[in-house]
């Protein structure tokens, strides 16, 4: 189990799963008390454009160390969104 602790110290963190790299941690999305982290929010492809929300339920690992966030195999993304380009 990866503590909430942990979770919350994450951003900018690479985020790594066994096919390879996907992105950096973006934000960490919270329930409604805003203490329970229950997704992570990662900027992935080539321009850094989109971000994939993960739930945390998919991480396998967090190594503070190494500032590598890792995921399960095929991780579930329940959604992904485009981020806005300069105006």
């Amino acid at each position: 189990m990866i503590s909430a602790t942990a979770l919350r110290r994450c951003l900018d963190y690479d985020v790594e799963s066994p096919d390879g790299h996907i992105g950096t941690v973006a934000e960490i999305r919270y329930a409604g008390d805003q203490q329970t982290p229950t997704a992570l929010a990662i900027r992935a492809g080539r321009a850094s454009s989109r971000l994939l929300i993960v739930p945390v339920s998919q991480l396998v690992a967090i190594r503070a160390h190494r500032h590598e966030v890792t995921l399960r195999p095929s991780p579930r993304v329940t959604t992904s969104e485009k981020i806005p380009g300069p105006g």
